[in-house]
């Protein structure tokens, strides 16, 4: 991973965390909980879904 994909993952976990994510690693897999419980917490399998999940969120930010 080079320093223009890591800022680009920092940059969209900041966008979920303003919509309210944190993040937890439970069964040895990362986790995304919604703080405000409108949606059901999202464990992830794969790099690929990770991404993909980051920027619906980002898409959902700028909708806001």
């Amino acid at each position: 991973m080079d320093y223009n994909q890591l800022t680009q993952i920092v940059l969209l976990t900041q966008d979920a965390k303003a919509l309210g994510w944190d993040f937890s690693v439970e069964e040895n897999r990362l986790t995304a909980i919604d703080s405000n419980y409108q949606e059901d917490p999202v464990q992830f399998d794969s790099t690929d879904q990770l991404l993909e999940w980051f920027e619906d969120q980002f898409d959902k930010r700028d909708s806001i």
